[in-house]
């Protein structure tokens, strides 16, 4: 036996450690993923929601979701290289029903989807607030119940085949 098996023992942990901790450059697009950019023809102040289909085929899980409405036109998400079955929908907008499309992402990539929003007529839409209560004569709570006349919209969405990654500014569909 090397009496200087010692020695290598702290080579070979320094070796493994320093391969476990490697990682890719997750900065660059190419490394990981490819993007799907979700836009529409307006900078709407729109509120995202997408899902997609599992393979199993089970239901629709989230991807992306949030109330707060995003700063421009355009909602840039990350995908495994591959098909994805997707589901799309706004929260902050009356639909008809969410958009789906299937869409091919490929790595270091970006596949534009184009969200048509179309106006499909008018609905009410009912609110209600609570207040509550405490001081002077007023105490308890009450509900304020509003009816307001809002827009709806048709929304249909359409993939193109992927382009080349540029930051989202720089895409040709940016608003």
């Amino acid at each position: 036996m090397n009496k200087h098996w010692h020695n290598l023992i702290p080579l070979a942990l320094v070796t493994v450690l320093a391969s476990g901790c490697a990682s890719s450059n997750a900065h660059k697009p190419e490394a990981i993923a490819g993007y799907v950019d979700f836009y529409t023809d307006a900078n709407a102040g729109l509120a995202w929601d997408v899902r997609e289909a599992p393979a199993d085929g089970g239901d629709f899980e989230a991807v992306f979701s949030d109330v707060n409405p995003i700063g421009g036109n355009i909602l840039r998400l990350p995908f495994a290289p591959g098909q994805h079955q997707l589901r799309v929908t706004l929260l902050n907008r009356v639909v008809t029903e969410p958009a789906e499309v299937d869409v091919t992402v490929e790595s270091g990539k970006v596949t534009p989807v184009h969200i048509i929003l179309a106006e499909a007529g008018t609905t009410s839409v009912i609110s209600k607030r609570t207040i509550m209560g405490g001081t002077g004569s007023r105490s308890g709570r009450q509900t304020d119940m509003r009816r307001d006349e809002t827009t709806m919209y048709d929304l249909s969405a359409g993939a193109d085949s992927p382009i080349p990654h540029r930051p989202e500014q720089q895409m040709t569909y940016a608003r």
